[in-house]
């Protein structure tokens, strides 16, 4: 999946968004164009435009609670306007050589009935599969997931529901998918500093087995690969100041490296990123 990427900035060419659609020689076969947006004919041709790009799927974002998101009437805003969203989905269908899925949440408040009435009628207009996130707007990223509601839109509609939300272990994910019923899950925040999470989850699912987390030297190389396939793409400085946030997430998951962080947070250079994760494998009481 690639990043959140504006239809409205494909259609203008921007420079920052033409980027989101990078791809490296060894991705996944498989990526899907992730598109927000509010304007039917727009999207249309930003599908368009990522299939004949390469990208094998289309996903529309109808989850977002990012208030510049939703200031476009976008992401999540749309879920509240059946009549709007089912305009655009027709028109991205109707454009796109290849399946389009869509991510979705709850409504805007948890007695909101718009996410069931939207679901079937994503379903209707020819999407492929969802994902759906088991919290309401107003809830955002916290608070418990509400399975029934997932459950119900599983039940409801006759293509894939991924469950998501609050997935944090192997066994939270299978938990999550038997009580929703749902064909599979789908981790966001939680693979941001724990990457190594959706290999676990795989694992736990066809083996039944829990595998250790990686050790701080093998994380470590692993997040200086992921610097190193920045800085192909962008150049080194520019991926040194983009990647502090994720380094930084990488650090949330230890202890004993409160006086990293603020070194994470300034480096500028792939020695500075070598530095801090070479004095965080020397700090002994490190915790995944």
């Amino acid at each position: 999946m690639t990043p959140l990427i504006s239809a409205e900035g494909l259609r203008r060419g921007n420079e920052n968004t033409l980027r989101l659609l990078a791809r490296g020689a060894d991705d996944v076969r498989l990526v899907a164009a992730q598109l927000f947006g509010s304007r039917p004919s727009v999207v249309g041709e930003a599908a368009r435009r990522v299939a004949e790009a390469g990208f094998r799927l289309v996903d529309l974002n109808l989850g977002c609670p990012a208030p510049k998101v939703r200031k476009q009437q976008a992401g999540a805003a749309l879920l509240g306007d059946v009549g709007t969203l089912r305009r655009l989905v027709r028109a991205v269908v109707a454009a796109s050589p290849v399946p389009v899925t869509a991510k979705m949440r709850l409504g805007p408040t948890a007695s909101d009935p718009a996410p069931l009435a939207a679901a079937k009628m994503l379903a209707e207009e020819g999407i492929a599969a969802l994902a759906v996130h088991g919290r309401t707007l107003a809830q955002r990223f916290s608070g418990p997931v509400d399975t029934e509601a997932i459950r119900e839109i599983v039940e409801a509609v006759a293509v894939p529901v991924w469950a998501n939300g609050g997935v944090e272990t192997p066994r939270g994910a299978r938990a999550l998918r038997e009580a929703t019923g749902a064909a599979g899950v789908m981790v966001g925040r939680a693979a941001v500093r724990r990457p190594y999470l959706i290999n676990q989850i795989e694992i736990y699912e066809a083996e039944g087995r829990e595998i250790p987390p990686p050790s701080r030297a093998e994380l470590a190389e692993a997040i200086l690969f992921h610097f190193d396939k920045a800085a192909d793409l962008d150049g080194e400085e520019r991926a040194a100041r983009q990647f502090r946030k994720h380094l930084l997430a990488y650090l949330k998951a230890a202890r004993g490296v409160k006086e990293l962080r603020p070194r994470a947070a300034r480096v500028a250079s792939g020695a500075d990123v070598e530095a801090v994760l070479q004095a965080w494998v020397d700090v002994p009481d490190y915790g995944s």
